[in-house]
């Protein structure tokens, strides 16, 4: 449904979700395997826009939207025990290469197809 990108340095993107909702790699874990979303608002890292306060949280304000969304839901629950989640978060984060937590020392000259940088 959603266009995934790819999971290298995936520890580094913070927040998860097509929409922010989750900021630890656990949470999104979690909310793929169980049966209810286990996500509040508080969690969410929106940009402070007035403007858009109203919009953010429409669906959960409405009952019948709420339904529909469950309702259309098709994906399945698994049952995976916290030891097994802990594993994948754990692999999650092993895709993370250790140059790629190291800020840059001085900005490179040339970019791997060979353009150079201006």
């Amino acid at each position: 449904r959603f266009r995934t990108p790819m999971l290298r340095n995936v520890a580094l993107t913070a927040p998860y979700g097509h929409n922010g909702a989750y900021p630890t790699l656990e949470g999104v874990v979690r909310h793929h395997v169980e049966e209810q979303p286990n996500w509040t608002r508080d969690l969410v890292d929106l940009p402070q826009a007035e403007w858009l306060a109203a919009s953010d949280f429409a669906v959960q304000n409405d009952r019948l939207e709420t339904e529909r969304h469950m309702r259309a839901r098709d994906t399945s629950p698994i049952q995976l025990s916290d030891i097994e989640i802990a594993e994948l978060v754990e692999f999650l984060n092993a895709l993370t290469g250790a140059s790629a937590k190291q800020p840059l020392q001085e900005i490179p000259t040339w970019v791997p197809s060979g353009l150079t940088v201006d």
